[in-house]
């Protein structure tokens, strides 16, 4: 009976909080250096939340709003980002290894020197965003648009990338070597010494080096 009055009770405190009160606890429990239970904070609003260097490893986000959030420096491994806005966001020297960002859209966010390690980013959006740096080898990154990205001495190597679309973006000193661009699409592309070496290029045939 106490653990029922105890959920009514917190219920009706949240009924009773504005929406920003709301979001301010959910940042203050992601903030959290309890790590006993995994993070969750599914369809969340947290836009233009700062969570910088915040550890959120194995958390989901899933189909959270972080448009305009700050997450560098923070450990995002194993997270469920799919379906996730993280438009803006700001994400410089953050850790994005073995995460689930399908279908996750980082329209113009700044991912520079981020890591993200084989992760799954298929149907993802990276339009115009800044990849300058970045690490993003054996990743899974099919059907993902990077229109207008700067990828400048960014390391996909190894990566299936299969209808992935490049166009109009910066691929200055990329390294796609070893990738699977299958389908891939660079119309309008810099790709100023990007490297190929051994690369499944759009027309199904490997690079030599």
């Amino acid at each position: 009976m106490k653990i029922i009055s105890a959920i009514i009770g917190v219920a009706l405190f949240l009924a009773d909080c504005s929406p920003e009160q709301r979001k301010e606890m959910r940042i203050s429990a992601l903030k959290s250096d309890d790590n006993t239970n995994p993070k969750k904070c599914q369809n969340c609003d947290l836009t233009n939340a700062d969570l910088t260097g915040v550890d959120l490893e194995d958390a989901d986000l899933s189909g959270a709003n972080l448009s305009g959030a700050i997450l560098s420096k923070a450990s995002l491994s194993e997270v469920n980002l799919s379906g996730a806005n993280l438009s803006g966001a700001t994400l410089i020297e953050t850790l994005l290894t073995n995460s689930n960002l399908t279908g996750a859209n980082f329209t113009g966010a700044n991912l520079t020197t981020a890591v993200l390690i084989e992760l799954d980013t298929t149907n993802g959006n990276f339009s115009n965003a800044n990849l300058n740096n970045a690490s993003l080898e054996e990743s899974k990154l099919l059907n993902t648009n990077f229109t207008g990205a700067d990828l400048t001495e960014a390391n996909l190597n190894s990566s299936d990338i299969t209808n992935g679309n490049f166009t109009n973006a910066n691929l200055t000193k990329t390294v796609l070597a070893e990738a699977n661009l299958t389908g891939a699409i660079f119309d309008g592309a810099n790709m100023a010494e990007t490297d190929f070496c051994l690369a499944i290029m759009p027309d199904g045939v490997k690079k030599e080096c």
